[in-house]
């Protein structure tokens, strides 16, 4: 569950949308277009994860939810704070699924379609158990070079792992703030 959208989001499974599969007939049928944007632009102010937000509540838990392995999300701080993670997201409102970080390894030991959500392999700085296979394949490609190496990626990495890791504190404050 999400609190930010408490009162937009009846209860069902909050889906991550970096990866998934659509019926496209359904959707154009369902006019999932418009209703999406109509919905983004009247609530723009509460939508931190922007389309994931608006896909969540305009779907309305009419999802089919995947295994893990069609989208291995790779987060450092889930990856390598999975306790830290439950402690915090759980204070501030945020629920996992009791199973969830067992079925994450799971889906790590064989994953289909790796998501890196936050840190980046081709940016830098990125401590994925799962970022040598992006290194594996790249090394194989005639742009490998390019990719390989930049200080203004892994700055700009950094910068966003910064304030990302800020996200849960800030929005607990600001939560304290409106009691």
């Amino acid at each position: 569950s999400m609190p930010h959208l408490a009162d937009l989001h009846r209860p069902h499974p909050y889906f991550n949308s970096g990866m998934m599969l659509l019926n496209l007939q359904q959707w154009r049928e369902d006019n999932m277009e418009e209703k999406a944007m109509a919905f983004g632009k009247e609530h723009v102010q509460r939508l931190p994860f922007a389309d994931q937000d608006i896909l969540n509540v305009v779907f309305g838990g009419n999802v089919v939810y995947l295994p893990l392995k069609w989208n291995c999300v790779q987060n450092d701080r889930m990856t390598f704070f999975p306790y830290f993670n439950r402690t915090v997201f759980y204070f501030i409102g945020w629920r996992f699924a009791p199973d969830y970080f067992v079925r994450l390894r799971e889906a790590e030991r064989s994953p289909c379609i790796i998501h890196y959500s936050n840190t980046k392999p081709w940016d830098g700085g990125c401590n994925s158990p799962l970022a040598k296979e992006y290194w594996k394949y790249a090394v194989q490609t005639p742009f490998y070079e390019q990719i390989r190496f930049s200080w203004r990626r892994i700055f700009r990495n950094i910068l966003n792992g910064l304030l990302l890791g800020a996200y849960p504190i800030v929005y607990y404050l600001l939560r304290i703030r409106k009691r």
